[in-house]
Formats: C-alpha cells, sequence, structure tokens
C-alpha cells in the first residue's frame, strides 16, 4: 500500500500530508498497517483538501481511485465496498453512526474517523461540523412563526412592491422573511436580491413601529462583498432612514473571530446582540465557518441567507448554500405557507403539487433580471451557461445581436491584445485622476479574471505582463515593491488594521508620501505599505477571489488544455462578474467543457435536507453531466487560489 501512496503522491493525486495522516490513523489504530484503512485514511485527508467534506468509498468502487497513467496499474484494485466498510469497522480508530442526524449532547465522539451508513468516510471534526449545521436548520425549521401584525405587514407590502397579476418573488420573499425567523433568498446578478432585502428592512421596521431600536447586522465573507451590500443597499430607495448608517461587515469582524484560532468573540453560549442577521453571498461560506456563524445566531433573532446558489462553492471545504437550497432551480412551497402568506401577507401563491422538503418553505428563487433590456445578452448567456446549453451558449458569443459578447482562441497574443485594449486605457485613466476616491471607482471598469493562480495565463502571469506592458507604456513606474497606482487585494485578515481577506485598495502617490487607499465608512481610508497584512498586486485574479465583486467588463481566461476547475460554477460565476461585457479567451474544447461539466462535492447534507437529492446527483454523475470525485484531481498549481 504504500508504494500506492509514493506513487499517488509523485503524479500529484496526493499530499505527503495525507501520508502523513494515513500513518497518524495507523500509529493510532496500533495493528500495524491495514491497507484498507491506510488509503481510506490518505484519501479522506485528500477529498477535504479538494472541498469534499468526506471520502464517498461507494464513487472510489465505482470510478476508481486515481486516473494517472503512472501509477502502477497492478496497484489501483479497490476493495469492494462491503469489504472494505467491514475491515474499516473493525477498527478501534473508526466509529460507525446509523443516523442521519444526532444530537452531538447525546452522542460521544470516541475515534478520529466516523463512517455514517451510507460508506461516506469523515474526520471527526468534519462530521460534527455537518450534524451540528443540520441541527440547527432543523431547530430554525421547527422554530414557530414569530407573531406579526398581519394589517401593517399587508400594507407595507403593498406600499413597496407594485401590484401584479404574475407573482412577485421578491415580495413572497418579503413576506417569508417577516413571517418566518429563517429565509434563503437566491438568485443571480440582477434579479433583486439587494433591493428585497431593503425591502425587508422596511417591512420588519414598521412591524417594529418604526422604532430604530431594531438591531440589524449586515455581513459577508468578504471586505469587497460586505462593501458591495453597504452600496448597494445605501442606494436604495425603500431603505428606511434608520437603517441608512449601517454598514456591512466581514463576517470574521461580525463575529470576533481570531485568524487562525477557531475561538469567536460570540458563539451559541454569548449569541450576536442583534434582532436580524442578513448574510450576503452565502455561497462563499464554507462549512466551519458557516457552522461558526450559525450557531451565534439567536433563537430569538430573524436569520436571511442572500447568495446565487449556482456560484462557485467556497474554497475551503462544503458547498453549504447550494446543499440547503438542494437541486430545485424554482421556488416549491407547500401548501402550509401558502396558506399562511395568504392569511398574513394577501398573498397568493400556488402551493408545489409534491414539496420535496421542509425547509423548501424557507427558499426563495429570484428567476427574473430586472436589469433593463438586458441588451448585452449577458444574463441570457448566464441562464444557458447555468442550464449547460453549449449550443445556446456559443450562439450567444456568435451572434451579432450582442456584440458585447465575443471569445478569442486561447494565445498570448490574443490575450497581449485584450490588455492593450482594455486594460492599459483603464489604469492610464486611472493613474491620472486627482484623488484616490475617483482611483478605486476606476477600478470597477474592467478585470481579468483567470481560472488558475499559476502559469503563463495564470493570474500571477497576467500580472506580471500587465505590470510590465504598463510600465513600457511609462503608464506606471514600478521601480520599487509600491508605486503610484498599483492595484492591491488583501489576502488574510487582520483586524487590528480593519482589513480582511477579499478588501482591495490603491497605492497612491499625495504630495512625497505613498499610502494604500481602501474604501471606508466615509470616503476612503490611507494605510501605509508597511502595515499591510498579506496581499497582492491585481490587474488580474483568480476567478474565485473574484466573487462578491462586479466590473463593467471582464476578461476571462480559461486553460488552454482540460482541466478539473473547467465546471460551468467557474464560467458560470466568472460571466456573471460583468455589467455590460464579457471577453472569453479559451479554445472551443475547453469553453464546451466548462458549460457541460456541473461539480459535485461529496456531502452528508444535501440527502438529509432533500431525500431524494442525492441519489439524483449521483445519477447526474454517472452519466457525465457532474463532474465526478475520482475523474481526475487538479494539480496543486491549479488549487492554489
Amino acid at each position: 500500500m504504500s508504494n500506492l501512496l509514493t506513487q499517488a503522491v509523485s503524479v500529484g493525486e496526493l499530499r505527503p500530508f495525507d501520508i502523513q495522516f494515513a500513518e497518524y490513523i495507523t500509529a493510532a489504530n496500533g495493528d500495524g498497517e491495514i491497507a484498507e484503512l491506510s488509503l481510506a485514511a490518505a484519501l479522506a485527508s485528500y477529498r477535504l483538501s479538494l472541498g469534499d467534506t468526506s471520502f464517498a468509498i461507494d464513487n472510489a468502487a465505482h470510478f476508481g481511485l486515481f486516473s494517472h497513467p503512472d501509477i502502477d496499474a497492478s496497484l489501483r484494485e479497490v476493495p469492494t465496498p462491503g469489504s472494505w466498510r467491514e475491515v474499516l469497522l473493525a477498527q478501534s480508530v473508526v466509529q460507525e453512526v446509523a443516523e442521519d442526524i444526532v444530537d452531538l449532547t447525546d452522542h460521544e465522539v470516541e475515534a478520529p474517523l466516523i463512517l455514517d451508513k451510507h460508506n461516506r468516510l469523515y474526520l471527526s471534526r468534519y462530521w460534527q461540523f455537518e450534524q451540528s449545521l443540520l441541527s440547527i436548520l432543523q431547530s430554525w425549521v421547527d422554530a414557530p412563526s414569530p407573531e406579526v401584525d398581519t394589517t401593517l405587514l399587508t400594507q407595507q407590502l403593498k406600499l413597496v412592491f407594485n401590484n401584479s397579476t404574475e407573482t412577485d418573488w421578491q415580495k413572497v420573499a418579503a413576506a417569508v422573511a417577516a413571517i418566518k425567523k429563517f429565509c434563503v433568498i437566491t438568485g443571480g446578478p440582477g434579479t433583486g436580491k439587494t433591493y428585497t432585502v431593503a425591502a425587508v428592512l422596511s417591512v420588519l421596521h414598521s412591524l417594529n413601529g418604526n422604532q430604530a431600536d431594531m438591531k440589524v447586522a449586515l455581513a459577508a465573507p468578504t471586505g469587497k462583498a460586505a462593501a458591495r451590500l453597504t452600496e448597494s443597499l445605501q442606494s436604495s430607495q425603500v431603505l428606511p432612514d434608520a437603517y441608512r448608517c449601517l454598514e456591512a461587515v466581514t463576517l470574521h469582524r461580525l463575529m470576533g473571530l481570531i485568524p487562525g484560532k477557531t475561538t469567536s468573540r460570540f458563539h451559541a453560549e454569548n449569541p450576536l446582540p442583534h434582532d436580524v442577521v442578513i448574510i450576503d453571498e452565502a455561497s462563499m461560506i464554507d462549512l466551519p465557518l458557516m457552522v461558526r456563524t450559525l450557531s451565534a445566531v439567536s433563537e430569538d433573532s430573524r436569520l436571511i441567507l442572500l447568495g446565487d446558489k449556482d456560484q462557485l462553492a467556497s474554497v475551503e471545504s462544503g458547498m453549504v448554500l447550494a446543499d440547503i437550497c438542494g437541486m430545485q432551480t424554482r421556488t416549491q412551497l407547500s401548501s402550509r405557507i401558502t396558506d399562511e402568506l395568504r392569511a398574513k401577507a394577501d398573498i397568493d401563491v400556488v402551493p408545489a403539487a409534491n414539496p420535496k422538503s421542509p425547509v423548501a418553505d424557507h427558499i426563495i428563487y429570484l428567476n427574473k433580471s430586472h436589469r433593463a433590456d438586458d441588451q448585452s445578452g449577458i444574463a441570457g448567456l448566464s441562464e444557458a451557461i447555468n442550464s449547460g446549453d453549449v449550443d445556446a451558449s456559443l450562439e450567444y458569443f456568435s451572434s451579432d445581436q450582442y456584440p458585447a459578447l465575443q471569445t478569442l482562441d486561447h494565445s498570448m497574443q490574443n490575450i497581449d491584445q485584450m490588455l492593450l485594449e482594455h486594460v492599459l486605457p483603464c489604469y492610464q485613466s486611472l493613474v491620472s485622476v486627482s484623488e484616490p476616491e475617483s482611483a478605486l471607482e476606476k477600478m470597477k471598469e474592467v478585470c481579468v479574471l483567470c481560472a488558475l493562480k499559476r502559469g503563463r495565463s495564470g493570474a500571477d502571469g497576467i500580472n506580471q505582463r500587465a505590470r510590465a506592458m504598463l510600465q513600457e507604456q511609462q503608464i506606471i513606474t514600478a521601480d520599487s515593491a509600491n508605486y503610484h497606482g498599483k492595484p492591491v487585494l488583501v489576502t488574510e485578515n487582520n483586524a487590528a488594521q480593519k482589513l480582511f481577506n477579499g478588501d482591495y485598495g490603491i497605492s497612491w502617490q499625495c504630495g512625497k508620501d505613498l499610502k494604500v487607499y481602501f474604501p471606508g465608512e466615509s470616503g476612503v481610508r490611507a494605510i501605509a505599505p508597511s502595515r499591510l497584512p498579506r496581499h497582492e498586486t491585481f490587474y488580474a485574479m483568480t476567478v474565485h477571489k473574484s466573487q462578491g465583486s462586479e466590473y463593467d467588463s471582464v476578461i476571462v481566461i480559461l486553460p488552454d488544455s482540460d482541466s478539473p476547475l473547467l465546471t460551468r460554477e467557474l464560467l458560470y460565476t466568472a460571466v456573471t462578474r460583468a455589467r455590460k461585457k464579457v471577453t472569453v479567451i479559451a479554445n472551443t474544447e475547453q469553453l464546451a467543457q466548462a458549460i457541460t461539466v456541473r461539480s459535485q462535492r461529496q456531502s452528508g447534507i444535501l440527502g438529509v435536507l432533500w431525500p431524494g437529492a442525492e441519489r439524483a446527483a449521483e445519477s447526474a454523475v454517472e452519466s457525465g453531466a457532474v463532474e465526478p470525485a475520482f475523474s481526475g484531481t487538479p494539480t496543486q498549481t491549479e488549487l492554489d487560489f
């Protein structure tokens, strides 16, 4: 077995850490090396690094363990799921769990590995995270509806929303957020999520007697997303004046999380002191952070999650928002909640004929784009990509009707041409403005988004290329690490400086002082370069890093060869960062792969919340419509977001 693991590490399909973890498990077990245990432990560790919360033994049996041709075929034989399970359960380091939801207060976790009834092997910590999340969601779903003044609710909803002959799902979302303690509002860009939140606050403010004592928390996973939420809400005409001074913060700041530690100021025993907690860009939140956040929300509060379930999942483990929303593509409410909406909000909604899950009553899908006319074609293209329709997507790019959408073959010549035509003019204009506030606004005009971090056409390579071209054109004078006009992206949290992963700024020369300016509560705030936390230059960034941002124009660079990162979620996320124009630099084969392949992370949450959905997901994997867990493994270069 050690030969197989060593070969897997040498070709990048395992990490040295995974072998070390397997050795630790073997030593803790105390019975010498057991091949099935060593292999399962190494794979459980590795799958966690790729975003899965567990190692699916049945998937390994179906797809095989490793795909690299340099691994000796004689070493690849996979134990049958039944025999593998039998061996694992005979070991002291593996604990069997027969239930889907376990009360952790009554269930003692005694082993480092957990094997559930679906043949998923967990590191015990992540099994506990899943159980905690399921328990929290169950309590929110089962919570009794808060008392509301139905007359006031109905009146306020009519004031905020225009009556229409068709169902207004924004209005329904606002009503559900008022009559339930837990609500998820999901939809793509332009579908009105932020407007709906402003409407929710207006409704709740009215129900609170228009008093300003209702405590509201606004948060997002990154500084960029928090700043954008603040900006969008404050520009909303329906937001009550009492909340115009609200500032969205990062989740780390909201929770009082200390970087590198699992402790936080707010938790289940010391919950957040807010009546309403609103969290944007929830698709970016990984499983551990989501558990810590939801654990800290008081049972007396209202919780509203916003996000696009079809975007890329979090960089770390889990795809929590997608699992909560299931595989549904539209709102499906039971007769129980539609009766409640009719009685309390005077809203008529046709109930689903066969509701799939109790959690569905708390999820509203916003499918209608409210961006005027969509003359760019971006909304239609996004929908075609999201549905996996290659022909329709390519038609958008080739149609004369949508000149704002174009594709170019993958070549460094085409990449350089896009930098010359779009990035250089933007920064030439940027460095000539008089104030850093204006420069920060200019940064929203164009951005290059890369699927990969490393390599010539990865974000790092494009950043170097763009900087060299800007120097050659004498647009910047980059003779040191810090220079006038340098775009800065923070990559770690630093509570002392109030800077968090994802915050962006601009290096700016004011007189003799060169400082980095970041958007602040009022205008901008300056930080000395020497006091910055870890950061990077970003004329270009990875698609993962771009979540929570929007630009007038985006240039998307896909790899020029097949990659497990080429998925529908990645392309959809990249395209939906644009307001006006999209250029994709990719070969046709790679573009088609990105549209066709939908990723599916291994998780126990989906099957519990949505009975039957897990089997549907497995069928999609088997048909090739979803990227299977063992169909190929990204290299560390590709995964270095």
